[in-house]
């Protein structure tokens, strides 16, 4: 929101009788904007002439105390704002109450414009907007991450009431998983880089690129239709007060990885970027290895092909530096009389260096005759990962009378590099094994919108529209993957050595490479219009819109690996030779050596393309003093195609392999939100909204992926449908002074078909799908509080603390039909309880900031267990995490900075459940610390 300023008085009169010789005297008031009779927070209310004054809290109120004096100037004053300024005579009455209306600057005199933004970002702002707002909100603005020293949007969320995240990236609203929940970035849907999930990598945006963010948990026709958990909206920094430039510099130190030995997969010993070349394949490579006839001149351009891929097989070691992180951001406005212009850019760069000791496991159903966990397999990871990640960010406005035009610009590049070394057993198999992957994943995001608010006519209608295009990519070429197995016969030359696992057949997951390409573009625009009429004294805001998104993606996989040649005349001395040498090209052979293959199937890519339409309309009713209604409805058109093949054909694919998922569905999503003003300083809120969640590309393409990590097949469903979703709110909101707050809510979820993993049964090994459940619901209760714990006045010895508190306690089921041999569940992902806790201290005096910030949920489903093999659900278990943060300034220009993360470095759990006949066993499956992390900073700014 912006508003055109300019330097007129609006004038208010006040009566009374002109006496002097009264004594003190009480001035009470409120301070209001004058079109929509909102209460305005920190106006500057002051005795002209004098330094008496207040500053109006969280309900716009404020008092004065003066001594009497015939003709007393009150001035009134807020940013975006007509300064007011107006003469009050004292009567013989002890109080004087006033209510002040200030008027948006949207004037223009004497051809003289200055334009102000909004504030948006302080933590007042904030709470005023959560108070202001007519649905439930909860939010953070970029006040509160710069103390919490929050490194990105992930670490910025989790401190949201009812917000988990899960990786580090994928956001859980309500105990729902992240297929529940949508992204917009500033006024668009955010693109999605992920190949496998629904979901926006939150982990893609900068902390220090944030203006705020607003999670909205309830519907209103005006947002999209797709969320059941909430919609996420990010908004970048835009708002120039005045020119800057800043630097920021942070060095980490991570505790068992700095200045420790790491492994990086070399690319090529080009750098980073650069050999990223070197592992893409060629563009006359063959379509398919496997598909080239089985001759000698077949098996001469095999064994050429296979000769002509990079032989980069081995790690690198090097000595991991420290964590840098490096921000430099800057704004500019230039004042043109009539236009301002104004621009806000920002570039980051991260680079990290980090080693984890994973320990893996998986376990048949418990031995009740030994009384002993029957362990399937159980490995010792050393994952070592480095990232860099490269983000810009442009944004231009242009301000002239009554309208803003912005133009916003965010690109970001992720690099990952990872290198896994493994050891352990496969009890299933009797073998002793090592492996090794290595990966190289590039992510891209951009993100463009150009947007236009325009303010017309005596009732200041206003019109918005925006147009935006996004795209996104994900790129991981030539991740090897080797397996070794321990040779245990004694009578061999090669006992107790390891040697490489090669097959009759290619099997990329023992000894192979695997190339993943996705890209994903989106095209949205829309427009909307909101004015009011007004019949007697009530006013009724109405608003109306249409938006479209227009979205296509293309996913493509190879799976290529190695088999030995021939049986007959293979070296079994080879899988015993260096790394190098085993693949040189002497060894890739038709013979006596391997051979390369190639496992992909037709459906390992696909294309799909969807199109949404959609309009609405609001209105906003005020019912006596106190009561507010929004309301209104939402219709969506949705057209979504794919295009792929049979899970089992086979090349060259035939026509009547092909498949075609087609959905084309139109629904109506009402909505309601009440409000009610209990007193000045409280309201209640009701709200209901029916909203949908659709299939995503993935869980609809028939592809079939082998997971690493999960030991497990994956495939898609072209049966899925959408699921519909009933929505329930109520909350209790106060607000006792302009720094505190105290909300407490309830809220239910009935779902109708909604969208689970489904658990296959093959008899060869776990293989999942996707399904509709027929129903489920969700419930909970949230508490959130802000509170300032002293004041000059009261405590003044807390007067510089501020504690902010939020838990939720939720609970769900899905409801699964009686020949299912699933039990009822709650929702993967959902977890019975969160708290967040932070407190933080400012002295303005010392110009210092300190903070302690702690977080914890309640254990969730991460693994959906097999009812097939008895084989329970796999929790991720609570782990408590304490943080600390200091910021101290020197002067205007500079600032130190430091943290300490994870301090209690709990380790991170995942285990099982089993009710044996002697009671409750845990089974491990997955434990690793992450260590703590030290950080020092510099900041500055000129």
């Amino acid at each position: 929101m912006f508003f055109l300023v300019c330097g007129v008085q609006a004038q208010t009169s006040f009566s009374g009788s002109q006496e002097q010789g009264y004594g003190k005297k009480n001035i009470k008031g409120r301070v209001i904007d004058a079109r929509t009779n909102e209460p305005i927070i920190g106006a500057n209310v002051v005795v002209k002439g004098t330094t008496v004054g207040s500053v109006s809290d969280i309900n716009g109120e404020f008092e004065i105390n003066v001594e009497n004096k015939k003709d007393l100037a009150l001035s009134v004053s807020y940013v975006s704002y007509k300064p007011y300024e107006q003469i009050i005579t004292f009567s013989k009455e002890k109080n004087i109450n006033v209510e002040i209306k200030l008027e948006e600057n949207v004037e223009q005199i004497e051809a003289v414009t200055v334009v102000g933004n909004k504030v948006t970002n302080s933590e007042v702002s904030m709470m005023q907007t959560i108070r202001s707002n007519n649905l439930v909100v909860n939010g953070v603005a970029a006040q509160l991450i710069k103390k919490t020293q929050d490194k990105d949007a992930g670490e910025v969320v989790k401190r949201i009431p009812g917000i988990t995240i899960q990786g580090d990236r994928f956001v859980i609203i309500r105990g729902l998983n992240e297929r529940y929940n949508s992204v917009w970035l500033n006024n668009l849907p955010a693109p999605s880089a992920e190949a496998d999930v629904k979901a926006f990598s939150f982990d893609f945006i900068p902390a220090s690129m944030i203006d705020n963010i607003l999670v909205y948990k309830t519907f209103s026709p005006e947002l999209p239709g797709d969320f059941a958990g909430g919609l996420v909206r990010i908004f970048t920094n835009s708002n120039v007060e005045k020119n800057f430039l800043q630097i920021s510099y942070s060095n980490g130190f991570a505790e068992g990885s700095s200045f420790k030995e790491h492994k990086l997969y070399d690319v090529g010993g080009k750098g980073f970027y650069n050999g990223m070349s070197d592992l893409k394949l060629t563009s006359d490579f063959p379509e398919n290895i496997a598909k080239i006839p089985n001759t000698t001149e077949g098996k001469i351009e095999k064994t050429k092909w296979g000769q002509s891929l990079n032989k980069l097989w081995t790690p690198t070691s090097v000595n991991a530096p420290t964590n840098q992180q490096i921000s430099i951001s800057g704004a500019w406005k230039k004042d043109l009389k009539k236009v301002i212009l104004s621009n806000y850019s920002q570039f980051n760069y991260g680079a990290s260096f980090l080693r984890h000791d994973i320990f893996r496991a998986a376990y048949n159903a418990y031995d009740e005759i030994g009384q002993v966990l029957d362990t399937n397999y159980a490995f010792n990871d050393v994952q070592y990962n480095n990232s860099n990640k490269l983000g810009a960010m442009m944004n231009w406005g242009i301000n002239f009378k009554k309208n803003k035009i912005e133009f916003r610009n965010v690109f970001n590049h992720q690099a990952s590099n990872k290198v896994v070394e493994r050891e352990g057993k496969d009890f299933y198999g009797g073998l002793t094994l090592k492996g090794l992957e290595m990966a190289v994943k590039t992510r891209n995001l951009y993100s463009g919108q150009i947007s236009g608010n325009h303010v017309f006519g005596e009732k200041k209608s206003t019109l918005n529209w925006f147009l935006g295009y996004s795209a996104s990519s994900q790129q991981m070429p030539d991740n090897k993957r080797l397996t070794w197995v321990k040779n245990e016969q004694e009578e061999s030359q090669y006992y107790n050595k390891y040697g490489l696992n090669f097959s009759f057949t290619a099997n990329a997951d023992l000894s192979g490479r695997i190339f993943h390409s996705l890209s994903e573009n989106q095209i949205n625009a829309g427009t909307d219009y909101s004015s009011y009429i007004k019949i007697n004294d009530y006013k009724i805001n109405y608003s109306v819109g249409i938006f479209h998104e227009n979205k296509e993606r293309t996913f493509s996989a190879r799976n290529l690996g190695y088999k030995i040649a021939r049986t007959s005349l293979f070296n079994y001395n080879l899988p015993y030779y260096p790394i190098d040498s085993v693949f040189s090209d002497e060894n890739i052979n038709y013979t006596n050596g391997i051979m390369l293959d190639e496992q992909t199937s037709p459906s390992d890519t696909y294309t799909s393309f969807s199109k949404l339409y959609a309009g609405f309309f609001t209105l906003t009713l005020p019912v006596g003093a106190r009561i507010k209604i929004h309301t209104g409805l939402r219709a969506e058109n949705n057209y979504v195609e794919l295009n792929s093949y049979k899970i089992d054909a086979s090349f060259p694919a035939e026509d009547k392999d092909k498949i075609k998922y087609i959905n084309d569905t139109t629904l109506l999503l009402p909505a309601i939100n009440i409000t009610y003003s209990l007193t000045e300083t409280s309201l209640l809120r009701f709200a209901y909204g029916k909203t949908v969640n659709r299939p995503e590309y993935r869980e609809i393409a028939p592809m079939a992926f082998y997971d690493y990590e999960m030991k497990a097949v994956v495939s898609g469903n072209d049966k899925l449908t959408f699921a519909t979703i009933n929505n329930f709110d109520l909350r209790y909101e106060l607000y006792p002074n302009i720094f505190s707050m105290f909300s407490v809510g309830a809220f239910y979820k009935q779902f109708y078909n909604p969208i689970e993993y489904c658990i296959i049964p093959t008899g060869s090994g776990l293989q999942y799908s996707y399904q509709n459940t027929p129903k489920a619901t969700v419930g909970g209760l949230e508490v959130e509080t802000r509170l300032a714990l002293g004041s000059e006045e009261k405590n003044p010895m807390l007067k510089n603390f501020t504690l902010f508190l939020n838990a939720a306690l939720m609970k769900s089921i899905i409801d699964f039909e009686g020949n299912s041999l699933e039990e009822n569940r709650p929702l993967q992902g959902q977890s019975p309880y969160i708290i967040n806790a932070s407190l933080f201290y400012k002295n303005d005096k010392y110009d210092l900031n300190m903070g302690v910030m702690y977080n914890v949920f309640g254990k969730r489903i991460n693994f959906v267990g097999d009812p097939y093999t008895g084989n329970p659900h796999i929790f991720e278990m609570p782990a408590n995490n304490l943080d600390f943060s200091v910021t101290k300034g020197f002067g205007k220009n500079f600032e130190i900075k430091g943290q300490v993360k994870n301090i209690l470095d709990n380790s991170l759990v995942f285990q099982q459940e089993l009710q044996t006949n002697n009671g409750k066993v845990f089974q491990t499956n997955l434990k690793y610390k992450q260590g703590r992390y030290y950080s020092i900073g510099l900041v500055w700014k000129i």
